[in-house]
């Protein structure tokens, strides 16, 4: 799922980030993922967000327009709580985290256009061999390769960072290790139901990939354990949490009466 991802029986190419298959076009000696995007503007009655798609003059594409109503919801929902301030910190962090994995690993979606490469590409590049494609890209180890086994390593690093901090079940690492190979392992679920939908490959579903996901959550799980509890993490997260422009709710009181049962001094019944 790491943009710029080198596999093989691609001809030593790299491909478009998200790992997007491409044939070469009939009519140029060169793949299409080497061909500049062109921007297509839609008549005026369309809704804002959708006036823009790209192409890479096969495919439509549409970009991550439609991501973003649901982010901003998503935000000021979290803002609107004015929850403890630790926990918006780490709930907007959550939430920029998962658009950005999102928009990395599904967008640009395929509108029209698919035809051709369904005739000529169809379904390949699919990996399901545990470990098959890692140990092919540490046996030729190229800068490609090697930014795509670190891109997936730090993919979902953040993960072990803030979902302990929301979920506190998830402190525990059995706890944790269930929900990083499900995250790892839904996001190919979701790039090969796209490709079922598209009727040809368009993301490649590799089992690596998920596995490689799951590392990086593990590891950045175990660092963070390991910092936060040190002086200069304590300074830093303080500060963020300080810098939020608002106070979390305080629970509010009634007033008591002298000689209620809530009152100081009243005895005890």
């Amino acid at each position: 799922m790491c943009p710029g991802d080198a596999r093989r029986g691609s001809a030593g190419r790299g491909l478009r980030p998200g790992r997007q298959v491409f044939e070469p076009a009939p009519d140029r000696n060169r793949t299409l993922s080497q061909r500049p995007f062109r921007t297509i503007r839609k008549p005026a009655r369309a809704a804002i967000l959708w006036n823009v798609t790209t192409t890479d003059g096969y495919l439509t594409l549409l970009p991550l327009y439609p991501l973003i109503p649901p982010a901003l919801a998503v935000a000021v929902w979290i803002l609107r709580r004015r929850a403890d301030r630790r926990w918006t910190l780490f709930a907007l962090v959550a939430l920029a985290h998962v658009t950005l994995v999102v928009a990395l690993t599904i967008f640009p979606i395929p509108i029209a256009g698919q035809d051709y490469y369904r005739r000529t590409r169809g379904f390949s590049e699919d990996n399901i061999v545990p470990f098959g494609t890692i140990s092919w890209q540490l046996t030729h180890l190229t800068w490609n390769n090697l930014r795509q086994l670190v891109g997936n390593m730090l993919a979902l690093a953040p993960l072990g960072v803030y979902a302990p901090e929301l979920w506190p079940r998830l402190r525990d690492p059995r706890r944790f290790l269930i929900l990083a190979i499900a995250f790892g392992a839904g996001i190919e679920l979701c790039q090969l139901a796209g490709s079922l939908l598209e009727g040809f490959t368009y993301r490649v579903t590799d089992v690596d990939d998920a596995l490689m996901n799951a590392a990086g959550a593990m590891a950045g799980f175990f660092i963070w354990r390991r910092l936060e509890g040190s002086k200069s993490a304590q300074v830093i997260l303080a500060r963020a949490v300080e810098s939020l422009p608002w106070r979390p709710k305080t629970p509010s009181r009634a007033p008591t009466s002298p000689g209620s049962p809530t009152s100081p001094g009243s005895p005890p019944r």
